[in-house]
């Protein structure tokens, strides 16, 4: 499989599922777990992951790193207008993302990385939550309006 798997086919499918699975084969086929051993944040470890999984064509505009946080990763079709937002965490074990899926979900809301696309007048827009753990990951879809009102 492409280590660019995620560069339009799946991605644009918009189906968390269809992300996940494409991420796993990438973490199955392309990492090493020692990839992941430095004392640093091992989010970083994946958000580079992200950013090599989503080479960036010609009508996407990447960014990550956004407002000094790391583990975050943005998408903007120029063409499309779409833009989609990756929350990253590491967790310890595979064997329960929930708490990492909802610490990255709260995230995107608590960064206002959303602000950004509106005001870039993205739509339709696309957020995710993603944990990682070994060469394993776990992706859910995030709804901005569950949000609207607890902010």
């Amino acid at each position: 499989m492409r280590l660019s798997v995620l560069n339009g086919e799946v991605l644009e499918t918009f189906d968390h599922a269809k992300i996940e699975g494409g991420l796993n084969n990438i973490l199955a086929n392309a990492m090493v777990l020692r990839d992941t051993a430095s004392k640093g944040k091992k989010e970083n470890y994946y958000q580079a992951t992200m950013n090599t999984a989503l080479l960036a064509r010609a009508d996407w505009k990447r960014s990550s790193n956004l407002e000094s946080c790391y583990a975050d990763v943005m998408v903007e079709s120029i063409e499309r207008n779409w833009g989609v937002v990756f929350g990253l965490k590491y967790s310890d074990s595979a064997m329960d993302f929930k708490k990492e899926l909802d610490e990255a979900e709260g995230k995107l809301f608590k960064k206002r990385y959303l602000e950004r696309l509106h005001r870039n007048r993205r739509d339709p827009i696309h957020l995710y939550s993603i944990a990682f753990s070994g060469k394993r990951c776990c992706v859910r879809e995030v709804v901005e309006k569950d949000h609207q009102n607890t902010e």
